[in-house]
């Protein structure tokens, strides 16, 4: 291949006029990143960053002397531009500005897009050169390019064996770009206005749902180095502690960054088993607290002999025995977890010669179950399983208590892969309490039933008044209601004792199974209370029962 300038037919931006304003780092969970690590920030020194740039009217550079670029030195690489650009200016303000997340950055390199293309992706006989860099941002696109399906190829292989993360737009009308918004181990970046291409990627592997994320900016070009600096943050921490190195693999990062995404402000975000990320907001909106924080949980352990961490991470590698990671959601809380799985696709060439490759992607699957205490999977909650993505996700919102397997399926494949999951706990509410009346009324001189109370989680007590007669029933006193538990029917209850007239587990929480005997038909009422350590109450809900008499034969 030949990808000279002239084969370029047109490059073109992402917009083209320039426009007053942005959004700042604090619309993306900056605020509350400051607030939970303050000091634990990367000092960003340490970052190699670059940007491609398409020309217009002969000028293709941010404008160094623009206050918000003040102090960050641009390096014109293989050529100089004749005037600075407005669209890239606007671009470099998002990207390592000091409003953006790399504030204080010292150098970035900034390309021409179509030397870019010729000179380093393509570079003639030899494979991409190898640049050293960590990051580059892409807010161009460009059509009607020869052989593209070669350079997306080149473009991935940089990626996955240079382990230069790149960040790309799609375009800002319903056409799907033919470039980089194809590329299988890029990060892929749309707006969360949601005017941008749609429909799936249309080369090199055709249908595969990109934008993998989007960004609060009306125009791609803007939303792309929103992207990049949350990355470029993340890469800096990654390099700057050896625990970290890991996260460094690039579809460690990309599953980090995708898995901190946020769906809560979009209008509607829906995926399925088959299709991983939603058609239009990809996994949702980029936030760099929730990216920052899964980064911080660690590497995690693939095994279900030491629980993971909430929120974490892995550089993982497929075989004969599938991955799994084990997770517990603890009593009195429940979960809403995001989990991505990624992996790149392999670029060889064949033989010695770099004008013809090959790919290779391999097909893995990520699943959710419910499991018990000793790491055995009980209930399938979820299954992402694309045969055509290299990204698979996991979104629940609504876990109970209990223990959890994240399983990788490689299909005995060898394939490295990044695991990234944050999981959100909150307490459970008073429309979580479940109280269910079983009858067992039989021809006795009682009649007889149960309730059981369910309460997945906080200390809860259990009063019963009945109310045949209009009286309350002390429970510890009461000659018309006798009331017991039998703990050993239930996980997690040890201990109970009689309290004000409720019942109260005292060690262990999870579900209490009260049997009653009543000398009195009539009505009844079950209340479910949860209680905190002081013994307030917090919750609480009740439900009415009757009692009546019930024939043998019945």
């Amino acid at each position: 291949m030949r990808l000279g300038i002239s084969h370029i037919l047109f490059i073109f931006l992402c917009i083209l006029n320039s426009i007053n304003g942005f959004g700042s780092k604090w619309e993306i969970g900056y605020n509350e990143l400051v607030q939970k690590y303050g000091n634990s920030l990367p000092q960003i020194d340490n970052l190699n960053i670059g940007m491609a740039e398409a020309m217009r009217n002969g000028v293709w550079a941010p404008d160094e002397s623009h206050e918000l670029l003040a102090g960050t030195r641009i390096t014109q690489a293989i050529f100089n531009s004749v005037g600075n650009s407005s669209h890239a200016t606007e671009v470099g303000k998002r990207f390592f500005g000091k409003d953006s997340l790399l504030e204080g950055i010292s150098d970035s390199l900034v390309f021409e897009a179509s030397s870019w293309l010729y000179l380093v992706v393509e570079n003639g006989e030899d494979p991409p050169e190898d640049l050293g860099m960590d990051l580059m941002n892409h807010s161009w696109i460009a059509n009607t390019i020869s052989d593209p399906e070669q350079v997306l190829q080149r473009v991935d292989y940089m990626i996955d064996v240079y382990n230069v993360l790149q960040v790309t737009g799609v375009d800002n009308n319903p056409t799907f770009p033919s470039l980089l918004a194809n590329s299988h181990n890029a990060i892929v970046v749309g707006s969360s206005s949601g005017s941008h291409s749609l429909g799936g990627t249309i080369l090199d592997g055709e249908d595969r749902q990109k934008p993998d994320i989007v960004a609060d900016e009306v125009y791609t070009s803007y939303a792309t180095p929103i992207v990049s600096s949350i990355a470029g943050l993340l890469i800096s921490k990654a390099k700057e502690e050896a625990e970290l190195n890991n996260a460094l693999n690039t579809e460690v990062m990309k599953a980090i960054i995708l898995a901190g995404a946020e769906k809560d402000g979009l209008p509607k975000w829906e995926h399925s088993s088959n299709r991983p990320l939603d058609s239009v907001y990809g996994v949702g909106e980029a936030n760099v607290f929730h990216s920052f924080d899964i980064l911080m949980g660690g590497e995690q352990i693939q095994n279900h002999d030491e629980m993971a961490n909430h929120s974490g991470w892995d550089f993982g590698r497929t075989g004969e025995v599938n991955p799994i990671y084990f997770i517990e959601i603890p009593k009195g809380r429940k979960g809403k977890l995001s989990a991505i799985l990624s992996w790149n696709r392999v670029i060889i060439p064949v033989g010695e010669n770099w004008r013809q490759l090959s790919s290779y992607l391999a097909n893995l699957d990520l699943s959710l179950w419910r499991s018990n205490t000793n790491g055995e999977e009980v209930e399938l909650i979820y299954e992402s399983r694309s045969e055509i993505d290299n990204v698979e996700h996991v979104f629940e919102t609504d876990l109970s208590s209990g223990y959890y397997i994240l399983e990788v399926e490689g299909r005995s494949q060898e394939v490295d892969y990044g695991l990234a999951w944050r999981l959100d706990l909150t307490n459970v509410s008073v429309n979580d309490l479940s109280i269910q009346i079983a009858s067992g009324i039989s021809k006795t001189d009682t009649f007889k039933g149960q309730i059981q109370i369910i309460e997945p989680g906080s200390p809860f007590a259990v009063s019963l008044s009945g109310l045949a007669d209009g009286s309350s029933i002390n429970l510890g006193e009461s000659r018309t209601l006798k009331c017991q538990i039998h703990p050993g029917d239930y996980d997690g209850i040890e201990t109970f004792l009689f309290l004000n007239g409720m019942i109260v587990a005292t060690e262990k929480y999870g579900q209490a199974l009260l049997k009653w005997e009543a000398s009195t038909a009539g009505t009844y009422k079950a209340y479910a209370m949860a209680i905190t350590e002081t013994g307030e109450i917090y919750k609480s809900k009740e439900v009415s029962f009757s009692v009546g008499y019930k024939s043998p034969s019945n």
